[in-house]
């Protein structure tokens, strides 16, 4: 079932292997090329299935997720890497909620108030696409900045900052 629903709807990374990567709700997939075997699975959610989290069961651990500030943009059409990276907004990029809880937990701002956390965000942002590179794997839903030991991963209308992680070897 799980997969079944990251087939439907998650974002997706393409490796040169042929490989991909599932990735949705703090939950992540690696399938072969052909889609129909798992080899690899990772979660943020120890504590809880995934049918637990799609119904809404709360974390036992009381993690705070935030709220993004408003509906994501209508989504555009998809842009060449160079070209996103050129054209992303960080001032007014949509902030998902995604990226809003990990860039907190990542520098240690969890007390952070929302308005502040936007504006560390938002600079942050600036400093990546001024600074940052492309990431070297193939992406499907989006384009990946490295910068600092972190990846900003935008998506390729480059509305909306759909995470932030840290950097991995793959990227």
């Amino acid at each position: 079932m799980m997969l079944e629903d990251f087939i439907l709807k998650s974002a997706r990374d393409v490796h040169r292997s042929g490989y991909v990567t599932l990735s949705r709700e703090g939950y992540e997939l690696v399938v072969d090329p052909s889609m129909s075997v798992i080899t690899n699975y990772s979660t943020a959610h120890k504590e809880r299935t995934w049918e637990q989290v799609k119904a809404g069961v709360l974390s036992r651990f009381g993690h705070k997720s935030r709220e993004s500030t408003g509906p994501a943009p209508e989504r555009g059409p998809d842009l060449p890497a160079r070209v996103v990276l050129a054209t992303l907004n960080p001032g007014a990029a949509f902030l998902s909620s995604r990226t809003l809880t990990a860039f907190s937990k990542l520098h240690g701002l969890r007390d952070l108030d929302d308005a502040s956390l936007e504006v560390d965000i938002r600079a942050a942002l600036a400093v990546a696409k001024a600074d940052g590179e492309l990431g070297a794997a193939d992406r499907v839903a989006v384009v990946a900045i490295l910068h600092g030991g972190f990846t900003w991963l935008v998506s390729k209308d480059a509305q909306v900052v759909v995470g932030v992680r840290r950097s991995r070897a793959s990227d």
